[in-house]
């Protein structure tokens, strides 16, 4: 291996984290309708493209950064908040590191943001006070959050196809081809 491969390589990972966890403070602090920002699309490159703890640092750091900004909330609610982006990754590395076709990325994208729907609400539901104990606060804490839903989930895929197809140009593959067979060295 000549010298200096390794530090390039090293470099250019340091840069595409960078990139995205940039990316994911801008599409949090840039004005946007409520929950529509890049983030599970972020974590879902970051698994595929990046894999591992380096994808989960990715969702983490773009939180942290832009809730000191942003404003806190509720310890139990910002645990479930930051589990839920932390799971794309996880899916990105298990599935999309080596299938990348769209309706693979589609499907991740949706099922990413029915558990982040599911999940938080029910914290916010089970920890908070905004509803009562009771399963008609259940379905009025998912009534009430369904028009953010409805707008995580259209940002939610239309990121995945502007990253996915980005990562595609910038691997050199096809965009309409991604498949296991086209993802081999």
């Amino acid at each position: 291996m000549p010298t200096g491969t390794t530090k390039t390589k090293h470099g250019t990972l340091l840069a595409t984290i960078a990139t995205l966890i940039l990316a994911g403070i801008a599409g949090r602090l840039i004005p946007h309708a409520p929950n529509a920002t890049p983030l599970t699309a972020l974590a879902l490159v970051s698994g595929a493209a990046l894999g591992g703890y380096l994808g989960l640092i990715v969702p983490v750091l773009s939180l942290l950064f832009t809730d000191m900004p942003i404003g806190t909330y509720a310890t139990e609610v910002m645990i479930s908040v930051y589990l839920c982006f932390m799971l794309p990754v996880i899916f990105g590395r298990l599935v999309l590191k080596k299938d990348r076709r769209p309706w693979l990325v589609s499907s991740l994208a949706v099922v990413s943001s029915a558990i982040f729907f599911l999940t938080t609400n029910f914290t916010i539901w089970y920890f908070g006070n905004w509803y009562p104990p009771t399963w008609q606060g259940l379905i009025a804490c998912y009534t009430a959050a369904l028009p953010f839903a409805v707008n995580m989930l259209v940002a939610d895929l239309v990121w995945s196809a502007v990253l996915f197809s980005a990562l595609a140009v910038i691997e050199g593959r096809s965009l309409l081809h991604w498949s296991p067979n086209s993802l081999k060295a």
